[in-house]
């Protein structure tokens, strides 16, 4: 008969190594024993999560934390000296915790083995059961973005989804492998502007006469959105723009002018001089 190998349970969370000194976990059959109150130790009974994890509830600093049991084998019995993430199982079976059955990998070396070795298939687009849109109706909705006359919220409400979702499309978020739009990466934090749609909109805020929420409409952005971006709130590394001297580059106001023929007079844009305005009349810096 084999020895029973018991050690504490320790976990790693955000980084951070937490260890339940009252709790012991076995190396061959994967039992939690508690000794909180339990002199002897009493075996705990894992549930299954929303997703068919064995799940504990465990006592820390006071607080209850749950945790996947193949987690707290994982991280008492076996190394990551490379701080790998997320812990996969061989076999696929989610209730089979056995340390053998568990490896360290990446996020992306766990969805390729789902499809490599378990020949699980992609769920994109209209296969996926939670898909409210059809293949049909993404074309159709991308054919709206690039006409630029509904807003995100307008387009949504014809299909029955949310402004968001719409503005998922829009920038490559979701359906990206019907629509082929790359996902813009989020330069600041908060936006999924790019850099020459925010160069635009600096343009048309200053240069084309339009109201500032007509230009927000365009791009699915607020009227603040828009005035923040045009006044050097946000995105100055891109603009350049340092408040009361609007930063002009003509290369763009041209460029502008050629795709947005319509928004323009037909006056020749001039260089702004210095402004001496106060930063407190909104009425004028945003142009309502």
């Amino acid at each position: 008969m084999t020895e029973e190998i018991w050690k504490d349970v320790q976990v790693y969370r955000k980084g951070i190594l937490l260890k339940f000194d009252d709790y012991q976990v076995e190396y061959y059959t994967q039992q939690v024993k508690s000794f909180k109150r339990y002199k002897e130790g009493r075996i705990l009974k894992p549930q299954l999560d929303r997703v068919g994890y064995p799940d504990l509830s465990l006592r820390y600093n006071q607080k209850d934390v749950n945790l996947n049991l193949h987690k707290i084998v994982a991280d008492t019995f076996i190394p990551n000296p490379e701080n790998l993430p997320e812990v996969n199982h061989k076999n696929g079976i989610k209730t089979d915790c056995r340390v053998e059955n568990l490896e360290r990998c990446t996020h992306s070396q766990n969805i390729q083995h789902a499809y490599d070795v378990l020949g699980i298939k992609s769920t994109k687009g209209e296969i996926n059961g939670q898909a409210k849109l059809t293949e049909a109706k993404v074309k159709k909705i991308c054919r709206l973005l690039d006409a630029g006359k509904l807003t995100h919220q307008q387009i949504g409400d014809i299909y029955g989804v949310t402004g968001s979702a719409i503005s998922c499309i829009q920038y490559g978020k979701s359906w990206s492998h019907l629509t082929k739009r790359v996902h813009t990466k989020k330069l600041n934090g908060r936006s999924n502007l790019s850099e020459a749609e925010v160069i635009e909109i600096y343009n048309l805020a200053w240069f084309s006469g339009l109201k500032l929420k007509e230009i927000g409409k365009k791009y699915g952005l607020s009227v603040g959105s828009v005035a923040s971006i045009k006044l050097g709130y946000s995105w100055t590394s891109v603009t350049g723009h340092i408040r009361n001297h609007p930063a002009i580059n003509h290369g763009t106001t041209e460029s502008l002018k050629s795709k947005f023929p319509s928004l323009f007079n037909s006056q020749e844009v001039e260089p702004l001089q210095p402004l001496n305005v106060d930063i407190a009349d909104l009425d004028y810096w945003l142009g309502v």
